[in-house]
Protein backbone atom coordinates (compact mmCIF):
# COMPACT_ATOMS: atom_id res chain seq x y z
CA UNK A 1 0.00 0.00 0.00
CA UNK A 2 3.04 2.06 0.88
CA UNK A 3 4.74 1.36 -2.79
CA UNK A 4 1.05 1.88 -4.28
CA UNK A 5 1.32 5.83 -2.27
CA UNK A 6 4.28 6.85 -3.72
CA UNK A 7 3.54 5.75 -7.11
CA UNK A 8 0.63 7.87 -6.95
CA UNK A 9 2.42 11.07 -5.90
CA UNK A 10 5.59 10.48 -7.99
CA UNK A 11 3.07 10.32 -11.31
CA UNK A 12 1.11 13.28 -9.99
CA UNK A 13 4.74 15.26 -9.82
CA UNK A 14 5.59 14.17 -13.74
CA UNK A 15 1.75 15.33 -14.34
CA UNK A 16 2.47 18.69 -12.83
CA UNK A 17 6.32 19.43 -14.30
CA UNK A 18 5.99 18.29 -17.85
CA UNK A 19 4.31 20.62 -20.15
CA UNK A 20 1.34 19.20 -22.82
CA UNK A 21 2.01 20.01 -26.36
CA UNK A 22 1.09 23.18 -27.92
CA UNK A 23 -1.40 23.05 -30.49
CA UNK A 24 -2.20 25.36 -34.01
CA UNK A 25 -5.73 24.29 -33.90
CA UNK A 26 -6.79 26.33 -36.69
CA UNK A 27 -5.85 29.13 -38.88
CA UNK A 28 -9.07 31.73 -40.78
CA UNK A 29 -8.13 32.87 -43.89
CA UNK A 30 -10.47 34.68 -46.35
CA UNK A 31 -11.09 33.16 -49.64
CA UNK A 32 -9.36 36.04 -51.58
CA UNK A 33 -8.00 39.61 -50.84
CA UNK A 34 -6.59 42.68 -53.33
CA UNK A 35 -3.31 43.91 -53.74
CA UNK A 36 -2.43 46.31 -51.08
CA UNK A 37 -5.36 46.08 -48.84
CA UNK A 38 -4.67 44.52 -45.18
CA UNK A 39 -5.75 41.26 -44.43
CA UNK A 40 -6.37 39.75 -40.67
CA UNK A 41 -5.54 36.79 -39.99
CA UNK A 42 -7.43 34.41 -36.55
CA UNK A 43 -4.99 32.20 -35.67
CA UNK A 44 -5.94 29.87 -33.00
CA UNK A 45 -4.05 27.39 -30.80
CA UNK A 46 -3.01 26.05 -27.47
CA UNK A 47 -0.21 27.19 -25.22
CA UNK A 48 0.82 23.91 -23.28
CA UNK A 49 0.05 25.64 -19.58
CA UNK A 50 -0.17 29.15 -18.06
CA UNK A 51 3.75 29.18 -17.77
CA UNK A 52 3.90 29.77 -21.79
CA UNK A 53 3.15 32.71 -23.52
CA UNK A 54 3.72 34.01 -26.70
CA UNK A 55 6.73 36.13 -26.89
CA UNK A 56 6.95 37.12 -31.22
CA UNK A 57 4.80 36.80 -34.22
CA UNK A 58 6.55 37.79 -37.47
CA UNK A 59 4.71 38.11 -40.22
CA UNK A 60 6.95 37.50 -43.98
CA UNK A 61 6.16 37.78 -47.46
CA UNK A 62 8.33 36.11 -49.82
CA UNK A 63 8.09 34.35 -53.42
CA UNK A 64 4.40 34.23 -52.85
CA UNK A 65 4.47 32.46 -49.96
CA UNK A 66 3.23 34.27 -46.21
CA UNK A 67 4.63 32.86 -43.48
CA UNK A 68 3.75 34.01 -39.84
CA UNK A 69 5.90 32.74 -37.44
CA UNK A 70 4.99 32.37 -33.75
CA UNK A 71 7.13 32.06 -31.15
CA UNK A 72 6.28 30.56 -27.76
CA UNK A 73 8.29 31.29 -24.93
CA UNK A 74 8.45 29.37 -21.73
CA UNK A 75 7.96 31.65 -18.38
CA UNK A 76 8.42 29.25 -15.52
CA UNK A 77 12.02 29.86 -14.70
CA UNK A 78 11.67 25.71 -14.18
CA UNK A 79 9.45 25.89 -11.95
CA UNK A 80 6.20 23.25 -12.68
CA UNK A 81 3.15 24.77 -13.36
CA UNK A 82 -0.34 22.91 -13.57
CA UNK A 83 -1.36 21.32 -16.34
CA UNK A 84 -4.19 23.35 -17.89
CA UNK A 85 -3.81 23.88 -21.97
CA UNK A 86 -4.74 27.78 -22.36
CA UNK A 87 -5.81 29.04 -25.67
CA UNK A 88 -4.60 31.49 -27.44
CA UNK A 89 -6.08 34.03 -30.56
CA UNK A 90 -3.30 36.06 -32.55
CA UNK A 91 -4.13 38.65 -35.55
CA UNK A 92 -1.40 39.04 -37.47
CA UNK A 93 -1.51 41.21 -40.76
CA UNK A 94 -1.01 41.00 -44.02
CA UNK A 95 -0.34 43.39 -46.93
CA UNK A 96 0.09 41.05 -50.43
CA UNK A 97 2.44 43.17 -52.81
CA UNK A 98 1.55 41.41 -55.85
CA UNK A 99 -1.46 39.47 -57.30
CA UNK A 100 -1.73 35.74 -57.69
CA UNK A 101 -2.55 32.73 -55.51
CA UNK A 102 -0.16 33.04 -52.29
CA UNK A 103 0.34 29.80 -50.10
CA UNK A 104 0.00 30.79 -46.13
CA UNK A 105 2.20 29.34 -43.97
CA UNK A 106 1.44 29.30 -40.19
CA UNK A 107 4.33 28.16 -37.78
CA UNK A 108 4.03 27.94 -33.56
CA UNK A 109 7.24 26.96 -32.07
CA UNK A 110 9.19 27.21 -28.92
CA UNK A 111 11.72 25.63 -27.15
CA UNK A 112 11.29 21.70 -26.99
CA UNK A 113 7.63 21.98 -28.30
CA UNK A 114 6.64 20.31 -31.40
CA UNK A 115 6.05 22.67 -34.61
CA UNK A 116 2.63 23.22 -35.26
CA UNK A 117 2.42 23.69 -38.97
CA UNK A 118 -0.74 25.03 -41.09
CA UNK A 119 -0.73 25.61 -44.90
CA UNK A 120 -3.47 27.18 -47.14
CA UNK A 121 -3.81 29.83 -49.97
CA UNK A 122 -5.56 33.08 -51.15
CA UNK A 123 -6.13 34.22 -54.04
CA UNK A 124 -5.01 38.21 -54.38
CA UNK A 125 -6.04 40.19 -56.99
CA UNK A 126 -5.36 43.25 -58.45
CA UNK A 127 -2.29 45.00 -60.12
CA UNK A 128 1.04 45.42 -58.90
CA UNK A 129 1.59 49.08 -57.70
CA UNK A 130 4.21 50.84 -60.09
CA UNK A 131 6.70 51.44 -57.61
CA UNK A 132 6.97 47.87 -56.69
CA UNK A 133 6.95 46.74 -60.15
CA UNK A 134 9.79 49.93 -61.14
CA UNK A 135 12.12 48.30 -57.95
CA UNK A 136 11.38 44.78 -58.74
CA UNK A 137 12.95 45.72 -62.26
CA UNK A 138 16.06 47.65 -60.24
CA UNK A 139 17.06 44.41 -58.19
CA UNK A 140 16.37 41.71 -61.04
CA UNK A 141 19.04 43.58 -62.90
CA UNK A 142 21.64 43.03 -60.13
CA UNK A 143 20.87 39.52 -59.38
Amino acid sequence: MKAMGLVLIFLSLIAFVTPAAAYLNDVVVPTSAETGDTVILLVLGDLPDPCWSIDSVTVTLEDMVATVDITLVDDSGGAGCPQVIVPYEVYPELVFPAPGLWTIHVVDHGGYLPVGDWLGTINVTGEVPAEVETWDSIKAIYR
